[in-house]
């Protein structure tokens, strides 16, 4: 789960470290003012923005309302100061609140559902070393970089990624990425694998090769 944690250094810093300490699946950035938790928040590449306590109440409904006003389906988890700061975050769209003093565990906990809802809701992300992929937003990022994919370069990925370890054929590729509208004997195939290539490993030279040519039997992605 990639969270983002706006409030001021000293607070997140702490935040952070015991969210990476309770699971590895946390992957936590930091903003330490409202511009930039703001242009973060819309990047699309988290899934939980937590709001500490160091905000003013007009900056946080702000960050709030400009999220919500995008369709942002990022989970808001703000920390208040009084009941009636909780009323309003929630009114102009959190998820949950905290009031301060904070509380870690009760703060670790309340990730934890949010975690929850979170692969109900969206489902998992795919992950494969250190390749990343949202299947909702059809995001990809390896070593946390962001990768701009087409529509069908994303969609062989994604299954590629889905059977990580085991050859797929050409015809297989085409059944699932054309709907068996593309005759798989073409090189269009070969040329989009080595569009993938270019941008999966090509920038990448320091991590494994992903994406494998077999011969006679078709491509596999395995971390080699």
């Amino acid at each position: 789960m990639k969270i983002l944690i706006a409030d001021e250094r000293k607070s997140a810093n702490n935040i952070r470290k015991a969210l990476e300490a309770t699971s590895e699946e946390y992957h936590v950035k930091l903003g330490y003012n409202c511009v930039d938790a703001l242009f973060q928040s819309l990047s699309g590449e988290f899934n939980l923005l937590i709001i500490g306590g160091s905000f003013p109440k007009e900056d946080v409904l702000f960050l709030i309302e400009k999220i919500r006003a995008q369709n942002n389906q990022l989970f808001i988890l703000a920390v208040a100061n009084n009941s009636d700061a909780v009323s309003s975050y929630l009114n102009f769209g959190a998820d949950s609140w905290l009031l301060e003093p904070l509380e870690i565990k009760l703060l670790l906990a309340k990730v934890k559902a949010l975690h929850r809802r979170h692969k109900q809701l969206r489902g998992a992300d795919i992950i494969y070393a250190d390749l990343r992929i949202d299947p909702i937003t059809h995001k990809v990022w390896r070593s946390g970089k962001e990768i701009d994919l087409t529509v069908k370069e994303y969609s062989m990925l994604s299954y590629l990624t889905k059977n990580a370890g085991r050859p797929i054929s050409r015809k297989e590729i085409a059944d699932n990425c054309w709907s068996g509208q593309m005759e798989p004997y073409t090189n269009v195939i070969d040329v989009y694998i080595n569009y993938l290539r270019k941008k999966i490993d090509g920038p990448y030279p320091s991590s494994a090769k992903l994406i494998h040519t077999l011969r006679n039997q078709g491509y596999m992605l395995e971390k080699k």
